[in-house]
């Protein structure tokens, strides 16, 4: 009986000495790896050239699905950012060139300011993969780099679109003037 009663109390002095001790996991850092320059899959199908806007997103999850999406979602939020600021400097650029030809331009200004935002919402739908790498890591987490691109002159005709369908900015637009300005940012590219 003794017996029976040190076995279940050393057993339980094992429990409450296991789950009372707290590991402290230090992270391992290997300096050969952090010097090593990491290059992400996709990243030589995100440059914009003179066809199209591309961007890449990478991510890491736990699950594929996860990882997919995470990624997906990090380049259309990169790809927006680059239309709206190409849409911003196009739209600012023209009417700092019609400030000199007409004196009342707020107007005209809070339409342009809503461009660049139906641009977006056109352009989301019309993004397009161009290239998809998916990885398991050695803890096991999936990363995926996933590259989009949307087509430069679908932009602009659906810019040109935009202006043409809004009465206020038809009535101070000049197509020409537009265009040239267009073209003259684009060709920063």
């Amino acid at each position: 009986m003794n017996l029976k009663i040190s076995i279940q109390l050393l057993t339980i002095i094992m429990i409450i000495g296991f789950t009372s001790c707290k590991t402290k996991e230090k992270a391992i850092v290997n300096v050969q790896e952090l010097n090593k320059e990491k290059t992400i899959p996709c990243t030589e199908l995100s440059e914009t050239d003179q066809d199209y806007y591309r961007a890449v997103g990478s991510a890491v999850a736990l699950n594929l699905p996860e990882s997919k999406e995470k990624a997906k979602q990090e380049a259309k939020q990169s790809l927006s950012l680059m239309i709206k600021n190409k849409t911003n400097a196009i739209t600012a650029q023209y009417i700092s060139e019609m400030n000199s030809e007409t004196e009342d331009l707020s107007q005209l200004k809070q339409k342009f300011d809503g461009l660049a935002v139906e641009l977006i919402k056109y352009s989301i739908p019309k993004m397009e993969v161009a290239c998809e790498i998916t990885d398991t890591l050695k803890n096991g987490q999936i990363r995926t780099s996933i590259a989009l691109k949307v087509s430069k002159e679908a932009i602009r005709k659906n810019m040109f679109n935009q202006l043409l369908s809004t009465d206020e900015i038809q009535l101070q637009y000049d197509h020409q003037k537009f265009e040239d300005v267009y073209h003259n940012i684009m060709k920063m590219d």
